[in-house]
């Protein structure tokens, strides 16, 4: 029985039925009277306000509207808090945590948050709903420099970095131990004149979770559904290539770093690559600037290459800035190595699918005109019959056998002896004049020798077979038409 959602019927004492938009409306008082609410666009400029929330901060609602939420944001959260913060919510996860705020009056206090990201209409990035709880506030900063959150947070950042970097697995642990320790300290504030009176406060030895002997491997490992991928990153900081180094090697990702944007676009002459980490901030050429060039250069196979770009601005804009220059994604500084392979892989299988569908489109259509021209073949035998007869005959006889030997090299990942089998058919292709494959053999040959690529080969080769068996059929007609004459 379909459930009538027109009136939802709730029996009190009265024996009255409420509906189902009064019980909702009950529903929202109760969140207006009991809950923080603050809803906010892709940018984080605010487009609602709850008077709940107004009454705490001691702005109005006037005064809020429009502008961005980070002009309540305590002193006490590091650049990294709000980076990660950013780069969670606006990849489409929920935010769980503490935020630190300053009242109208310069009180600071700290709100028990969840920020839950909704789209804004389909084909429009997403919104915020920040939902938060009680408050606690938070003791001033004192001149002997009691409140060590400041410190905390440089400290927690730092901790996060060396992570990231090459470490054993005694030091994996430390660092973990003195992150959580941190991140203890963080949420619970230690006045420095007890740690000091104590001698101990917070940061007393704690042992290890488990043994030396069974520390855990360090790394997240990807299980990497979009194979066989190449990165190619644009970073000039040595550090930053240490950590980009770590990242891509725990997720099995072949990788070059070029050091500023001119060295990309050598880089993209020169090799052939599945995806672009750009950072924005580099000598030489920009990043906005190279990728700019990149997308500008209609010729070239590059063109269309899927671009993260990697910036540690934290403005308001830093996202439409770097989509605005040709980027199809966006990543701050630092980010989560499990963010980092979800939009890889995203755009890599984009990319991916976007070739096949554009393969089987030539499929669809190969049929609608001959697939045949002998006009370079004729010119080319200068009226000798029986040497266009003697060409004809050989690719019909001979192609299957070239298509065999494709397959069964692809099937070995004997690259290399698919990209000369697909180099030395390109010629017969030419003599037969079957021009619409030859966009796709070249391409058959360059990701063989360039081993990118590797998931759409078979679909290539198929899409050759077929092509090439409905071409050797309108040559067999050919063959007749020349018997005949």
């Amino acid at each position: 029985m379909k459930e009538d959602k027109s009136m939802a019927s709730v029996n009190g004492k009265s024996g009255k039925t409420i509906s189902l938009e009064d019980v909702l409306d009950l529903y929202k008082q109760a969140l207006e009277e009991t809950t923080l609410l603050v809803i906010t666009n892709f940018s984080g400029e605010i487009t609602y306000v709850n008077q709940a929330f107004c009454t705490l901060s001691g702005y109005s609602s006037q005064e809020l509207l429009g502008n961005n939420l980070q002009m309540l944001s305590g002193p006490n959260h590091p650049t990294v808090f709000f980076q990660q913060l950013w780069g969670t919510i606006q990849g489409g996860n929920i935010w769980r945590g503490m935020i630190s705020h300053v009242k109208k009056t310069g009180e600071n206090f700290k709100l028990s948050t969840t920020i839950f990201p909704f789209p804004a209409a389909p084909q429009v990035p997403f919104q915020f709903l920040v939902v938060s709880g009680q408050h606690t506030p938070e003791p001033a900063v004192s001149s002997n420099g009691s409140n060590l959150q400041p410190l905390i947070g440089k400290l927690m950042q730092w901790s996060k970095m060396l992570l990231d970097t090459p470490v054993d697995k005694i030091q994996k642990a430390c660092l973990e131990q003195i992150l959580e320790t941190l991140q203890i300290m963080w949420h619970e504030p230690v006045d420095a004149d007890a740690v000091t009176r104590s001698g101990e406060g917070i940061l007393k030895h704690q042992p290890l979770p488990f043994p030396v002997s069974e520390l855990p491997e360090a790394s997240f490992k990807a299980d990497d559904p979009v194979a066989e991928v190449k990165v190619l990153v644009a970073e000039d900081v040595d550090i930053n290539q240490l950590v980009m180094k770590k990242h891509l090697q725990n997720l099995n990702y072949s990788f070059e770093i070029a050091g500023d944007g001119r060295s990309v676009l050598e880089k993209l002459e020169e090799g052939s690559y599945d995806i672009i980490l750009m950072d924005m901030q580099m000598p030489v050429l920009d990043g906005a600037a190279t990728i700019g060039q990149i997308r500008a250069a209609s010729k070239k196979s590059y063109r269309n290459i899927p671009i993260i770009a990697i910036t540690a601005s934290i403005t308001d804009d830093a996202m439409e800035t770097c989509i605005k220059a040709g980027a199809d994604d966006y990543l701050p500084k630092p980010f989560d190595q499990k963010m980092l392979y979800q939009k890889i892989q995203n755009l890599v299988r984009d990319q991916r699918k976007t070739l096949m569908e554009n393969n089987d489109k030539k499929t669809l259509t190969s049929h609608k005109q001959p697939l045949i021209n002998l006009d370079y073949l004729e010119q080319l035998s200068e009226g000798d019959k029986e040497f266009t007869l003697s060409m004809i005959q050989y690719f019909i006889d001979n192609t299957p056998a070239v298509i065999a030997s494709m397959k069964e090299s692809c099937q070995n990942r004997d690259w290399k002896t698919l990209m000369n089998i697909a180099h030395k058919f390109k010629p017969q292709l030419n003599f037969m004049g079957i021009t619409s494959l030859l966009d796709e053999v070249e391409r058959l040959e360059q990701d063989a020798h360039h081993q990118r690529n590797l998931d759409t080969l078979p679909g290539l080769i198929d899409l050759s077979e077929q092509v090439c068996l409905e071409a050797i059929e309108e040559l067999k007609l050919k063959m007749q038409d020349y018997s005949q004459d």
